[in-house]
C-alpha cells in the first residue's frame, strides 16, 4: 500500500477528523492526537493489510520558529516500515512544551525503549509508561534539554566552564605573555620569515 491508501484505510475506521495528512512527511505520514496515539499506533501493528511490524526510529523536533508553523509545541514522530507489505508511514503527534506528555509505545515495539529516551533526553519529551525514561547520551546530571531552541547554554555546565578561548585570544597569549614566540615544544613546518622571504631561491 503507499502512503495515501493507508491515510485512507486509517480515516475509514477512524474518521478524518482524528487522522489528519502530515502535508510535511515526504514519504507520508499522518499527525493524530496524543488521545489517539495508542489505539491507531496498535491498529497500524496488528492489522493485517498494515502489518507496521518495525519501529524504525522516534524523532523529535521543537516546532518553536519553524517555518509555515505558528506553534511552539514540541513533536514525536514514529516511523514504521512493514517487513511483509514492503511499504513505511510515519505519525506525528503535537505536545504542548509545558506539559509533553506522550503515552510511550514500548508495549508495542520494544526497540521504542532506547528511541524514546534520546527524544527525552535532547527534547524533554516525556513518554508515560516508559519503563525506565533516564538520559540516553547526556550525564544524568546535565540541566536543560539542549535540542529546544529556547535553552540557553550557562557559564557553566556541570561546574565545567563553557568559555572558549578564541584563536585571537590565543594570539595575544602568545604575544604579550611570550613575547611573540613560539612556546617550547611546539614546532611547526614554516620556517620563520627572514629579511629577505620565505620564497625558494630560483637556479
Amino acid at each position: 500500500m503507499d502512503a495515501n491508501q493507508i491515510i485512507e484505510k486509517l480515516q475509514e475506521r477512524f474518521g478524518a477528523d482524528r487522522v489528519q495528512v502530515d502535508e510535511q512527511a515526504r514519504r507520508g505520514g499522518a499527525v493524530v492526537a496524543v488521545d489517539d496515539l495508542a489505539e491507531i499506533m496498535r491498529f497500524l501493528r496488528d492489522d493485517t493489510e498494515l502489518a507496521m511490524d518495525f519501529l524504525n526510529s522516534v524523532s523529535g523536533i521543537d516546532l518553536l520558529g519553524l517555518k509555515g508553523t505558528d506553534t511552539d509545541n514540541l513533536r514525536s514522530i514514529y516511523h514504521l516500515y512493514s517487513y511483509g507489505q514492503r511499504h513505511e508511514f510515519s505519525v506525528s503527534v503535537d505536545v504542548p512544551r509545558d506539559e509533553p506528555k506522550v503515552p510511550s509505545m514500548t508495549s508495542l515495539w520494544a526497540s521504542a525503549i532506547w528511541m524514546e529516551r534520546e527524544s527525552y533526553d535532547l527534547l524533554g519529551i516525556i513518554y508515560e509508561g516508559h519503563p525506565g525514561l533516564t538520559r540516553l547520551l547526556l550525564p544524568t546530571e546535565f540541566e536543560g534539554h539542549p535540542l529546544r531552541k529556547d535553552w540557553k547554554e550557562g557559564d557553566f555546565v556541570m561546574g565545567i566552564s563553557t568559555t572558549r578561548d578564541t584563536p585571537i585570544d590565543l594570539l595575544k597569549f602568545f604575544h604579550d605573555k611570550m613575547g611573540g614566540e613560539v612556546p617550547p615544544g611546539l614546532t611547526t613546518d614554516i620556517n620563520p620569515p627572514t629579511e629577505t622571504g620565505n620564497a625558494p631561491e630560483v637556479e
